[in-house]
């Protein structure tokens, strides 16, 4: 099998090139340091397809903002870009696009989480099933939850969990904003992964959530922040402090009993692996 991976430098391209590699042969995409330089923003015309791909994966993606420049990035890239993709897949033979998606495709206008990200994904996937089922494209959407790991590259996106380990790290208590223990999804970026290179090898069409198999609350991950540096602290809120709301979706597991598999590392051990990683490093 020969698989192309668009937008390879993220943290989730990262994670997924090595379960990928374990039985396939991988091409990297993107607008630098790439096997094939390929932008999402340029025409159709210059896109690069290499001959003999069986599956593009597409995980490229502008998060946005709310400003004007904003919101035309993220559509530039998160809408226009994977419908172009999408159309150089059709014209150079390739059989399978699976574009990943995100959980916040789900958001309405309602949450407070809502944003021009938010709307792109959701615009995108409409795009690409109407698009691909005309073309007779194989398509597979994959909508991760929030996703963290180990290294400082993830913060940009979870600050909250990487400001508890670095609470819990300094021997400081962990400190939560408001008095509302809110409720999250987060899952280790590995079994992301992992999910994502199975329904590759599996064969797996359709559009997915991939969340975990349930929700988590702010004071147990701060309680398995501190666990992992044997802190004996305390978690601690801040009711001074506007609440932070719950940013929660309905579970849905059905992809992990389409591939016979479910995620495997807890918050606990997830906790610890960073720990160790930045023990390590001191």
């Amino acid at each position: 099998m020969k698989v192309m991976v668009v937008g390879h430098r993220s943290n989730l391209s990262k994670a997924l090139i090595p379960f990928l590699s374990s039985f396939a042969d991988v091409v990297l995409a993107g607008r630098s340091d790439s096997d094939v330089v390929l932008d999402l923003c340029g025409p159709l015309d210059k896109f690069v397809i290499p001959s003999g791909l069986d599956v593009v994966i597409n995980l490229a993606a502008c998060f946005g903002g709310t400003d004007t420049a904003d919101i035309d990035r993220s559509m530039e890239t998160n809408v226009l870009g994977a419908y172009k993709l999408a159309q150089a897949c059709t014209a150079n033979g390739v059989k399978t696009l699976l574009q990943v998606s995100s959980i916040f495709s789900h958001l309405t206008d309602s949450s407070p989480f809502y944003s021009s990200y938010a709307l792109s994904k959701k615009y995108m996937e409409k795009l690409l099933e109407m698009y691909c089922k005309s073309a007779e494209l194989n398509l597979t959407i994959v909508r991760p939850t929030q996703l963290y790991g180990e290294g400082d590259e993830f913060r940009k996106h979870q600050p909250s969990i990487y400001r508890m380990l670095d609470q819990a790290q300094n021997g400081e208590d962990v400190v939560i904003y408001g008095k509302n223990d809110a409720l999250r999804n987060f899952m280790h970026v590995d079994d992301a992964a992992k999910t994502i290179a199975l329904a590759v090898s599996q064969e797996l069409f359709g559009s997915y959530d991939c969340m975990n198999l349930s929700n988590i609350r702010l004071s147990d991950i701060a309680n398995a922040a501190l666990s992992a540096f044997d802190s004996s602290r305390s978690v601690i809120f801040d009711v001074g402090k506007p609440d932070i709301p719950d940013n929660i979706f309905n579970i849905d597991t059905s992809i992990f009993g389409r591939l016979g598999f479910l995620p495997q590392i807890s918050m606990d051990q997830g906790m610890v692996r960073e720990a160790v990683r930045r023990m390590g490093e001191a």
